[in-house]
């Protein structure tokens, strides 16, 4: 039997040539091809079948908050390149384009987050489980203010969750959004019920054993350096006006007025001021108490002046010699405590 044509460069191959010339042989040959391709199809659908696995998860499988915040694109390239190999390689192959090799921007990592975001959505539709990219997109494009028809068509080809899926999905991602304020509560309240304690005992000491009120005394200014400095509300307006597209008699423009409240953990704690009565008493305090002394008016100065310097060394080119010697911030003793970012919990309520 003899051998012709490309049959006869394959046989030639096969007998003395290396693996990569002789699969250059038989991808040429029509019916090789179509063999070696359906061959590469089935591995790629056998890897993406066992990405699907129950027995070992998937990254993509991933639905819950903490989850899908520690998600990142490497992880993801790396769970493909060690489960899925061909898929992989397959998806690095239509982004190799030689003509842009010499462009940083169209090759190595720059092109590792659109290519796992490509792959991710073919998972997406092989098996829709694998949805973890999907609701962190669909996270942002809430955040980012899509509206409904926008979810609509983006949703129909795999690029993020239905409207009511990703409602359905911020909602159980914000149930305990005010733990942290709660736990702010329960620690104020102990410390308040110690502190109310120590000044009871002080009280008795002061009709029983005086010889321990300095010792109780020290005890409560050292518990109300340690106690909760608090916390405070604040909020703003939230208007919302809805115009209907067609106005029937149920159905009418509607306005929305709210008041949204945001908490913040107070950073200069006021544990020492005192809670039962006041520092004065208005009748006999006289009204010079609340003019300011020359003291007062000296202190104003020399802060107004570094306010005032620090202007000028910004937008007077000529006075930027000033900046070695004028502080930039108004020196006061809670200096330290303001530079620490404010904890804070938003929104409380709408």
């Amino acid at each position: 039997m003899f051998l012709y044509g490309q049959k006869a460069v394959i046989a030639r191959q096969l007998a003395t040539g290396t693996p990569k010339t002789t699969i250059a042989s038989l991808i040429k040959d029509v019916e090789y091809k179509e063999e070696i391709t359906e061959v590469m199809c089935k591995q790629i659908t056998k890897e993406l079948t066992g990405l699907c696995t129950l027995g070992q998860p998937s990254l993509l499988r991933q639905k819950e908050k903490e989850q899908l915040k520690a998600l990142n694109w490497k992880l993801i390239d790396d769970e493909l390149k060690e489960r899925c190999p061909l898929f992989h390689a397959f998806l690095c192959s239509a982004v190799a384009n030689p003509s842009q090799a010499r462009n940083v921007h169209k090759k190595g990592s720059a092109l590792l987050a659109p290519m796992i975001d490509a792959g991710c959505q073919l998972i997406s539709v092989f098996n829709s489980d694998l949805d973890a990219v999907r609701r962190v997109k669909s996270v942002i494009l809430k955040k980012g203010g899509l509206k409904k028809v926008g979810f609509k068509r983006l949703s129909s080809v795999y690029n993020c969750l239905s409207y009511n899926a990703t409602c359905t999905m911020t909602e159980k991602f914000g149930e305990g959004f005010d733990s942290k304020l709660k736990e702010w509560k329960e620690k104020v309240e102990e410390d308040h019920k110690e502190e109310q304690r120590i000044l009871s005992e002080i009280e008795k000491a002061h009709l029983e054993e005086p010889s321990r009120v300095e010792e109780l005394e020290a005890t409560l200014q050292i518990h109300r350096d340690s106690m909760h400095p608090g916390y405070s509300f604040t909020g703003d307006n939230v208007d919302i006006n809805c115009k209907t597209r067609q106005m029937t008699v149920k159905n009418r423009n509607k306005d929305h007025h709210m008041f949204q409240i945001v908490s913040f953990k107070n950073r200069i704690p006021s544990n020492h001021l005192p809670v039962d009565h006041q520092k004065g008493d208005i009748g006999v305090v006289p009204f010079s108490t609340f003019l300011p002394s020359v003291d007062d008016q000296s202190k104003l100065k020399e802060e107004l002046l570094v306010l005032v310097g620090n202007v000028w060394i910004k937008y007077i080119p000529a006075l930027t010699w000033m900046k070695e010697f004028l502080p930039d911030k108004i020196s006061h003793q809670y200096m330290e405590k303001t530079r620490l970012k404010t904890e804070k919990v938003i929104p409380v309520y709408v």
